[in-house]
């Protein structure tokens, strides 16, 4: 007998159910403004827009970066603009080193002000090479049209002594659909200070990542390129340029 014809009919009605939700749950999602999440699952990415002087929005293309050369123990500001939830849904912004990299096993800080807020500055380095996804900071809710301003930090640790090594942040944002607050109303945006990951949103989507962790950055999930974050509407990678450091004072 094939395998089909032992499962229970309940059960195999319950399986057509499910795959049904799921490409409705996917074609809801294509529509902006609408949201197709959860409370703790990402949001569309067209709901995310960028600005840089508050008036004009649109997508990351907006974001002007500046050419940084860090200094141990010090951050430099990579970047200033303002972001907004343009959707119907209440949601709050995350930024994440997404794909980062720092070559030849130098360390590198990240740090995002949020709404002028000062974040919590998180190291990348070869004690969690491979975690992808790290959380540097969110903000509390945002509702339809909500704005405040992100600055993006790179850094190198004080202690630092390698030479000549490139920092690639990674840049990327998301904005993760919350409960209504107070009958409807959103927060009052703000920033909170946060490391995390992305393991929830994957595990939801019953994709197995190579999950690692590490006591200053919270815990990533690998992937393989932005491309796959992309492809799930979950993360807006930022087209954000290496970070080259050259020789440093001794």
């Amino acid at each position: 007998m094939l395998l089909n014809e032992r499962l229970d009919p309940l059960v195999r009605g319950a399986a057509r159910v499910a795959v049904a939700g799921c490409a409705a749950a996917a074609l809801a999602g294509t529509a902006v403004g609408v949201a197709a999440a959860a409370p703790g699952e990402n949001l569309p990415e067209d709901c995310l827009q960028f600005s840089a002087d508050g008036e004009t929005w649109g997508g990351d293309e907006v974001i002007d970066w500046v050419p940084i050369v860090p200094v141990p123990g010090g951050v430099e500001k990579h970047a200033e603009f303002q972001v907004r939830n343009h959707c119907d849904t209440p949601g709050k912004v995350q930024v994440y080193a997404g794909k980062w990299e720092v070559t030849k096993g130098a360390s590198a800080v990240l740090r995002a002000d949020l709404d002028g807020v000062e974040g919590t500055t998180v190291t990348l380095g070869p004690a969690n090479e491979g975690d992808y996804g790290i959380l540097v900071g969110e903000t509390s809710t945002l509702v339809t049209d909500d704005a405040l301003d992100v600055a993006l930090y790179v850094g190198i640790p004080a202690d630092e002594t390698v030479q000549d090594f490139d920092i690639t942040p990674g840049w990327s944002l998301a904005l993760e659909e919350t409960a209504p607050v107070d009958g409807g109303d959103g927060g009052d945006g703000g920033a909170d200070s946060a490391t995390g990951s992305l393991g929830s949103l994957f595990g939801s989507l019953g994709i197995d990542g190579a999950f690692g962790s590490s006591s200053n950055s919270g815990t990533g999930i690998g992937f393989g390129s932005s491309d796959l974050l992309g492809s799930l509407g979950s993360l807006t990678g930022l087209d954000s340029p290496v970070v080259n450091v050259g020789s440093l004072a001794s």
